[in-house]
């Protein structure tokens, strides 16, 4: 019989917190931190831009676009750091999550095969430790006790954690209890899969040390290059004594800094797309190198803002 009692936990067991997954994580960080701090100082750059205001960020340095280049960089640093911690934070949890997954199935697998239905041997399970699948677990456990379907309460996993992996352990899993016959064995196989999946990906990231650096290396090449053209060659073009070859040249003073302003600009752009490239080699997603990439912008614009004459720096 169902009694009040039983459907108002059935409704407290449905209404479970998520956890929090990477879209939480990245929302959360773009709303508190990222967000603001764009806001800022990416006016700050427009006003600088429209001359409304002049805020010199480093001595020496061009006013108007000179300066609101550094605000926006500073602004796209604060879309960059804090979304990129809220992925990689997110991305962690869901590591850790899917390298428990196969301990959970080959559980499931032996509760099968000692006779216990799924959803016995799921309760079963949530008096073990699965590290951070443990509280899933133990909401799906909690679920099933309260009346909530079994397919729905463990679709749920795949709701709460919609990575590939998750969802398709839980489709074969769902799939093979509603099927019969040799269940444990089918739980088995996919328990080893997944367990060769995550052993995979492991062997990817450690592989994908070695291209990383060979990124990090490209750009601090790219940079010295830079470097060079802005600090060896462009100086003595602009103070060449044939005013008709500098007009030629076109490097008149103006004109020079807007030139280092454009190498610049061509730093920050190969920063942002090395730390995109860094993610995909990683990970697969790009959202994965998003630190990367501020840490590259944040040297690059260093460089060129305190090393470089032709940018304003010393």
């Amino acid at each position: 019989m169902v009694t009040p009692t039983v459907l108002w936990h059935r409704a407290r067991a449905e209404r479970l917190p998520a956890p929090t997954t990477r879209g939480a994580s990245v929302r959360a960080g773009w709303r508190y931190l990222a967000v603001p701090w764009a806001a800022v100082f990416g006016a700050l750059a427009v006003l600088d831009a429209l001359g409304r205001i002049t805020i010199v960020v480093v001595p020496g340095e061009l006013p108007g676009l000179g300066s609101a280049f550094d605000w926006a960089v500073i602004a796209g640093l604060g879309l960059l750091v804090p979304f990129g911690f809220a992925y990689r934070t997110a991305l962690g949890r869901e590591r850790a999550v899917e390298e428990r997954l196969a301990d959970l199935v080959r559980d499931l697998a032996e509760a099968r095969r000692s006779g216990l239905s799924l959803a016995a041997g799921w309760r079963a399970a949530a008096r073990r430790e699965y590290g951070a699948l443990t509280p899933e677990v133990r909401a799906v456990a909690r679920q099933i006790a309260f009346g909530v379907p079994v397919p729905e309460a463990v679709r749920g996993v795949a709701d709460r954690w919609p990575t590939p992996l998750v969802r398709r352990t839980v489709a074969v899993l769902l799939r093979a209890d509603a099927s019969g016959g040799r269940t444990a064995d089918a739980l088995e196989i996919v328990a080893e899969n997944v367990r060769a999946e995550t052993r995979a990906r492991a062997a990817r990231r450690a592989t994908a040390v070695t291209y990383v650096a060979i990124v990090y290396i490209a750009f601090a090449v790219f940079l010295v290059t830079v470097f060079v053209l802005g600090a060896v060659f462009l100086p003595p073009l602009a103070t060449a004594g044939g005013g008709a070859f500098a007009s030629s040249a076109g490097l008149a003073p103006d004109v020079f800094g807007a030139l280092g302003l454009a190498l610049a600009a061509a730093v920050v752009v190969h920063a942002v797309g090395d730390g995109v490239v860094i993610g995909v080699l990683s990970t697969g997603r790009a959202g994965a190198g998003l630190l990367h990439a501020a840490a590259l912008v944040a040297a690059g614009w260093v460089v060129m803002r305190l090393f470089l004459p032709a940018f304003g720096g010393g």
